[in-house]
This record gives structure tokens, sequence and C-alpha cells, in this order.
């Protein structure tokens, strides 16, 4: 995998980068991903690792008063971000390394199956016993030591992914519990997690970094000028939009939370007219998400119908929700949606 400068100045020469906000290092991720046919060669991924201060990091369609303790990590300067994959919610501090990789190809399982084999195979290059779990995890030590998400641009695909070395669980544990109660709101499942730093005994942060990178960036560099990091800096303005960061506020009517193995949370939002006609549907949660495009074609089969299972499943007739989300079908999404009615 070619490695990512994101600057010409000398710290670009460490092998993690440093010093940011993480919407900085979302938005380069994103650069990449736009400008892919132009910086990376045919055939070839790049990425690079980054850190961050302490930061929680929620999925592009969860609720973060379901997620996190807005309180605690106000008042303990945690900061809060919104990225534009899926999955669940998760905590990064300095004690964590960030991996980050792009890939100029359609075929979504196959690059991120390829990423998580390369990430596996890193970990035990320095005897970590790791293995893929699920949908996106790695464990190793009998815990979860990295979590991984995916999402598709126009022109690339971006992976990233945590991994945890010696990161603060207690303030982890703190800061991802939710704020506030809500209405059949169902937060993430909480793994178990392990430090890398209690399976690498006299291993430091830098010692592993310099492991990752040699171990998956050994292709030769990418660099990115100030130029680049201009663009860069205007994508993260984005990522701070007030809108963005808070999400879709919640609505009137019914709810349904279910969990679906292999795939993830589905909170399910309708809201309704006094008819009980469907005027709107949002679905919120952690699960897997492969391609864009379900909840508008969603919405434009149900808007308008009134809601009970036969109008639902018929509307969505010859709808395939797994060319959209990761190991569910149409029929098990409708089963869930009216399970407890």
């Amino acid at each position: 995998m070619l490695n990512l400068k994101l600057d010409i100045s000398a710290e670009s020469l460490r092998c993690v980068e440093t010093g940011r906000m993480l919407c900085f290092y979302l938005a380069a991720e994103e650069y990449a991903a736009r400008h892919a046919a132009e910086i990376i060669p045919s055939g070839e991924r790049a990425g690079f690792l980054w850190s961050v201060p302490p930061t929680v990091i929620y999925g592009r369609n969860q609720d973060p008063a379901a997620e996190i303790d807005i309180p605690y990590c106000e008042a303990a300067g945690i900061d809060m971000q919104r990225r534009k994959s899926g999955g669940g919610c998760v905590y990064a501090d300095a004690g964590n390394i960030m991996i980050s990789a792009i890939c100029p190809v359609a075929g979504v399982e196959e690059v991120f199956s390829s990423f998580m084999d390369d990430v596996c195979g890193a970990l035990r290059s320095a005897g970590v016993d790791a293995v893929v779990s699920g949908r996106n995890d790695i464990l190793a030590g009998g815990g979860k030591v990295s979590g991984n998400a995916f999402f598709v641009t126009p022109t690339a695909g971006i992976v990233h992914g945590t991994m945890l070395f010696d990161t603060d669980f207690a303030a982890m544990e703190k800061a991802l519990r939710p704020s506030k109660a809500r209405f059949k709101a169902v937060p993430s499942v909480r793994s178990r997690v392990r430090n890398l730093s209690e399976l690498l005994p006299g291993w430091t942060l830098e010692r592993f970094g310099a492991h990752l990178h040699r171990a998956l960036f050994n292709d030769g560099n990418i660099i990115l000028g100030a130029a680049a990091v201009k663009e860069i800096e205007a994508i993260a303005m984005s990522y701070r939009d007030r809108d963005f960061l808070a999400g879709r506020a919640g609505v009137h009517g019914r709810e349904a939370s279910f969990r679906v193995e292999n795939s993830g949370q589905y909170n399910v939002h309708l809201e309704l007219e006094e008819d009980r006609r469907i005027r709107s549907v949002r679905i919120d949660g952690d699960y897997f998400v492969i391609a864009d495009g379900a909840q508008p074609e969603i919405n434009r089969r149900l808007c308008g119908i009134i809601d009970n299972e036969i109008n639902v499943s018929e509307a969505l007739e010859g709808f395939y929700l797994n060319d959209y989300f990761k190991n569910i079908d149409t029929a098990t999404f409708v089963k869930n949606l009216y399970s407890n009615e």
C-alpha cells in the first residue's frame, strides 16, 4: 500500500500523523478519494496512520444522544465527531492509532476483506494472534483490538479503523454512555476491548506505530503538498457543520428497534399522518452500509401508504435491501419492523 504524506514539512516523515482534529483526517481521506484517479496509480491502494486527542466518533446513521454522554464529553474536553461511514460509536485518544486506506475500486466486500486481512497480518507479524470477527472487528487476547468501517464515494472506497494500543478505557466507558433516554433507541452493542500494549510487553506506542507503518505501507509514498492541505482544510469545515454533526432530528410516529446478526442495529423511525399514512422513514443504527441510496428509495416506495405489514411488503416488492446493507434482505427488514405490532 502507498503511504500518503499529508504535507511536505519535516514532520510528515513521522510514521503516525498527529496534531490535528479528527475532522482533518476524515477530510484527508475524502480528498484522496476525490482525487484517486490523479494521485493513486491503477490497481494500487493508499493510506496513512494517524492519531487524535480524546474524541468520540459516531457513525453517519447514529443519534449522538443515544450513544454519547454529551455533558461528560463537553466537561472533559472530548471532541465529538460524526463520520460518513456507517457502524457504531468508538472512542479514540493518543493511545489509539487510526488506519485509513483509500481504494479506487467499487468492490466493497473484496476491498474491505483485503484490508482486514492486511491489518491482521500486520498484527500477527508482531506476534499477536489476531483474527477477523463478525462484520468489522479484529480480536486478539480475548477482546476487540480494532473496529473498522467502510464507505463508498463516486470515485473510490474509504476504509478506516481503530487500533487500540494504550487507550484510556475508563474515559471510554464514561464517554460512551447515552446522555438521555430515547423511546426504543438502542445504543451500539459494547464489545469487550483489549489494549495491544497488554499483548506486546516491552513495546512502546512509537515502536508499534513504526511496525504498522512498515507492514502496511511498503510500496512508496504519495506527497500531498500545500495546495492539497488547503483543500483538505476546506473539506474539514463541512464535517464541523452543525446540521451534519447533529443529524436529522427525531420525528413523531412509530419506532422499531432490532438487531440482525452480522448486519447491525436498526432503529427505524416512521413519521405518520393522522390517518396512519407514512410521511417519511428514517433508519439510524450501526448497520454496515455497502452502497448509498436505500433510504431515498424506501421513502419513495412507502410515502403515502398506510402503515401495516402487508402494505409495506407489497410496496417494497422487487427492492433488494441487501444490495445496500450487508447481511439483511427486505423480507427480514419488514418482519422485524412489525415484530412487536
